[in-house]
């Protein structure tokens, strides 16, 4: 009885993660690759708009940003930390830094 009772719910609680599930009604023609394909872009969207984030390059930084050393030089400024770059096609007398947006470093 016991082994019965823990079956079921083992079966009921592995259903509930199935995963999305998509009705359609038969009269309405379903195309499942066009679903994929969707599905598809729209995660590398996602992944542009988070890369494109992370890549935002900033000339200089604002007032009040905190100069990090650990686990390497970085600077908070309030939620957001960045890193700094040296800018490409510059002389050595006029080396400018950019400013890369990164995610939060993790202490080691």
């Amino acid at each position: 009885m016991r082994t019965g009772l823990l079956l079921l719910s083992w079966m009921l609680v592995c259903q509930a993660f199935a995963g999305d599930i998509k009705v359609h009604d038969k009269t309405e023609p379903f195309d499942p690759f066009a679903v994929r394909d969707a599905k598809k872009a729209d995660h590398e969207w996602q992944e542009q708009q988070r890369l494109k984030q992370q890549l935002e390059l900033i000339e200089s930084l604002p007032l009040g940003c905190v100069l990090l050393v650990q686990p390497y030089r970085h600077y908070r400024c309030g939620d957001l930390y960045y890193r700094p770059y040296p800018q490409p096609r510059t002389s050595e007398l006029q080396q400018k830094l950019q400013y890369q947006r990164i995610p939060a470093p993790k202490n080691r």
